[in-house]
């Protein structure tokens, strides 16, 4: 069943689109129709009345439209070929055509009249009657009088109304408050704004536009004006916003942090004052001592004249070794007559042994390296005066035993 409507569907598709956008009304072999076939009250609208030549030739017809409040005839525009004979009066515009030269209404022509709808015709559909009266053939038949009734739908009246519904800047707060009655506002806006825009809405079928974007220099005002035509195209009304731009700022100096504050100390306890002693009683002053007399220093003794070497004698028979006695820990000095010189408290003398020879006499033997370090050491008065009495006795054996028996052997 659904396949059945399909095709139906289809041919009163393109039936529709194959008529004309015209409204059209026929009679038998006369047809008339407005163009357009739709507009607001006030537009011009064109009559066309055509014939298709089923009768033949025409000779002669009358053309009536009764007046009407919706419509009003402006202009005719008949056959030159025929006589056309306006007879309009009496609240009806007509118009007669008969031929001329023999030549009258054929098949393709067509019957012009421009009419004008109404600036008070309510909106929705209207019908313009057009009656076509005396209708004569060239074989001389009459045929029946003819009434078209022509439908054409009027827009809505154009709107008169040219109003804002709203308007916000994209900067900044409108004073005063919007309303769609006050056409003047103003604007304060920072420095660093360069430009406004604006969200707009306008009454129905109304257009608006706006003079200008970008600001002016800072602390300068800028005067926007927003221009709002109505749907009819006359009607108009002006909006301003008046902007102003704050000076550039003065850049401020960097603020350093705030010192945290010190808490203040705690005051001390101020302390008693302590009583103050009694002076004591100033020392007499003790005599000072008279000073010693500093000692003179003691001559420094001549060095002995060191000896010339001997000639190395021819050894002897070796001796057989005796005992090496034991060393005394200290020596007795040698007695002089005034008795024994000891030496300096803390001063340690070096001694060595004296070996004896076998079968002489007893005595004592120093040698040279042991003088020198004895002199080194002993350094102070009291050893050298030892010293010398020391050297000048036991020098004098040494010397005499030399030269008897020579130097001793080791």
């Amino acid at each position: 069943m659904r396949n059945f409507w399909r095709p139906l569907v289809v041919l009163a598709v393109l039936f529709a689109a194959s008529l004309p956008f015209f409204a059209r009304a026929s009679a038998d072999g006369l047809c008339g129709q407005l163009t357009p076939s739709s507009g607001k009250p006030g537009s011009s609208v064109q009559m066309l009345l055509s014939y298709d030549g089923s009768w033949g030739d025409i000779s002669a017809l009358l053309v009536e439209i009764p007046s009407s409040t919706d419509w009003k005839v402006t202009d005719s525009k008949f056959l030159q070929e025929g006589y056309i004979f306006d007879y309009s009066g009496e609240g009806v515009s007509r118009w007669l055509f008969t031929q001329r030269d023999g030549k009258g209404l054929s098949a393709g022509d067509v019957l012009t009249v421009d009419l004008r709808l109404s600036s008070e015709a309510p909106s929705g559909s209207v019908e313009l009657r057009v009656d076509v009266k005396q209708i004569m053939l060239a074989s001389g038949m009459e045929q029946e009088n003819r009434v078209l009734r022509l439908p054409y739908q009027v827009s809505p009246q154009a709107s008169s109304e040219a109003s804002l519904l709203a308007l916000k800047p994209s900067q900044g707060t409108l004073s005063p408050a919007f309303s769609p009655e006050v056409t003047e506002y103003q604007v304060t806006v920072p420095f660093p704004v360069a430009s406004m825009s604006y969200e707009l809405q306008a009454s129905k079928g109304a257009k608006y536009s706006i003079n200008r974007k970008n600001l002016g220099a800072g602390g300068s005002d800028t005067r926007f004006e927003i221009t709002v035509t109505a749907e009819d195209g006359k009607t108009k009304r002006v909006y301003a916003v008046t902007v102003h731009r704050e000076e550039k700022p003065t850049p401020l100096p960097t603020a350093s942090p705030t010192p945290r504050p010190i808490p203040t100390p705690r005051p001390t306890a101020t302390p008693k004052p302590t009583k103050t002693p009694k002076p004591t009683a100033t020392p007499k002053a003790t005599n000072t001592p008279k000073p010693t007399a500093t000692p003179k220093p003691t001559k420094t003794p001549k060095p002995t004249a060191t000896p010339k070497p001997t000639k190395t004698p021819k050894p002897s028979a070796t001796p057989k070794s005796t005992r090496t006695p034991k060393p005394s820990s200290t020596p007795v000095p040698a007695m002089s007559s005034s008795g024994p010189t000891l030496p300096p408290s803390g001063v340690q003398v070096v001694t060595r042994p004296i070996l004896m020879d076998s079968g002489r006499d007893a005595g004592w033997k120093v040698s040279g390296v042991t003088m020198v370090g004895i002199l080194v050491v002993l350094l102070s008065g009291p050893v050298v005066k030892f010293l010398k009495r020391f050297f000048s006795t036991n020098g004098n054996r040494a010397a005499g035993k030399g030269k008897e028996n020579g130097p001793d052997e080791k």
